[in-house]
């Protein structure tokens, strides 16, 4: 009995074994990966052995003459409009594709330049005309305009003057995204951002002449550079120079106001610390309305130590504050200390006023008296930007 079941497994193995060999594979191993051509379907007219004509004629031939005319017309219609289906269906995916690669390129242009801590994107007509004016900057990367009802001719023949590139925006959401949403007048300029020269000391000034000198502190040599500035006013007002010291004002609304006005009435220049004030970037270039890049404006390291310096030149020191003190003079009197010497005005901010360590070096103070009568206190001061318009232009009186 146990033979025969060795027997029976033995033969049920062979019979198993030649039935895979018969439905093995019988191409080599190289043929197996290469490509084979799919296997021929065989046509229905084929299957039952008629023409090809033969057997649609059967197929359709229960139709009306009606029914066969409504068909053929279809089967033309088909035909002819094939190949524009295919090619509009060609398009509109080359085009959705190429859309798709330029949403995605936009998005990675827009983030690498905001990403850039080199390149900021200035915006306003005015604030960008005076960049390219005033040509203070390293480098112009790309204008992004829109057009408008005001065309801005003059700010393009700049861009192709300098060679800077001029994009035409997709949308106004475009020049949105790229300025925060702020107000760009329909253009945007990719720039460098404004670099301040370093103010050592002032130097001396020459009435008659209406010049003055002021020691620049060169990075690159790490030495003191002079140079020659003139008084910018006319020769029928004072010849003494008039700058302003912006101290610790961290607004760059305020402090953009500041530099229009100052740039208006012919205030000389303008020194802020390196440090603890606004920064003078696209909020600020647009509140100036083009006065940032035209103005000489020079950045201090040390903000007490320059202030110190100032004490011991002839320059007089002349601060804002609100208490009344032995220095305090009014703002008509401002004009007549112009005269006699140059004048650096010290603005403090709002919140704190100007630091009570520079206050302490002041030759004087002055304030502005509010002139109504009502007892109203809501109203009770100017923010520093109207300030400082009212007391630069008291000085030109």
């Amino acid at each position: 009995m146990l033979k025969q079941s060795v027997r029976y497994v033995s033969n049920v193995r062979r019979s198993l074994g030649a039935s895979k060999a018969q439905s093995r594979d019988k191409r080599t191993t190289i043929d197996r990966y290469l490509p084979q051509d799919p296997p021929k379907k065989e046509k229905e007219w084929e299957k039952r052995g008629v023409s090809k004509d033969e057997f649609f004629t059967k197929k359709y031939s229960f139709m009306s003459d009606w029914g066969k005319q409504k068909l053929e017309h279809k089967i033309s219609r088909e035909q002819r409009f094939k190949p524009q289906r295919s090619d509009s269906y060609r398009d509109s995916r080359s085009q959705t594709s190429n859309d798709y690669r330029g949403s995605r390129y936009d998005d990675f242009e827009k983030h690498s330049i905001l990403d850039n801590a080199l390149l900021e994107y200035v915006y306003g007509r005015h604030a960008v005309l005076s960049v390219l004016k005033a040509k203070k900057r390293q480098s112009y990367e790309k204008l992004v305009y829109t057009e408008g009802k005001t065309p801005i001719t003059d700010i393009l023949s700049m861009c192709k003057k300098y060679g800077v590139q001029t994009e035409l925006a997709a949308s106004k959401q475009q020049l949105d995204f790229l300025t925060n949403k702020a107000v760009h007048n329909g253009v945007a300029l990719a720039t460098r951002k404004l670099e301040l020269p370093t103010l050592a000391k002032l130097g001396p000034h020459d009435a008659e002449t209406g010049t003055y000198n002021l020691d620049i502190w060169n990075e690159l040599y790490n030495a003191q550079t002079t140079i020659h500035k003139q008084v910018q006013r006319s020769s029928e007002e004072s010849r003494n120079p008039l700058a302003l010291y912006l101290d610790e004002i961290t607004d760059p609304q305020n402090v953009g106001a500041i530099i229009r006005s100052a740039y208006f009435f012919g205030v000389d220049f303008i020194v802020t610390p390196s440090h603890n004030t606004a920064r003078l970037g696209p909020a600020a270039a647009k509140a100036a309305a083009g006065a940032l890049d035209l103005m000489d404006i020079y950045q201090v390291e040390n903000g007490l130590k320059f202030i110190r310096d100032v004490k011991e030149s002839p320059w007089a020191l002349v601060t804002t504050e609100v208490k009344e003190s032995t220095k305090t003079i009014t703002h008509s009197q401002l004009s007549d200390i112009l005269v006699d010497a140059p004048v650096l005005l010290v603005l403090g901010s709002e919140g704190s006023g100007v630091r009570t360590n520079i206050k302490n070096l002041s030759d004087f103070y002055v304030r502005l008296s509010k002139n109504r009568t009502d007892s109203d206190a809501v109203v009770d001061s100017l923010n520093v930007s109207s300030a400082a318009s009212v007391l630069i232009s008291s000085f030109m009186r």
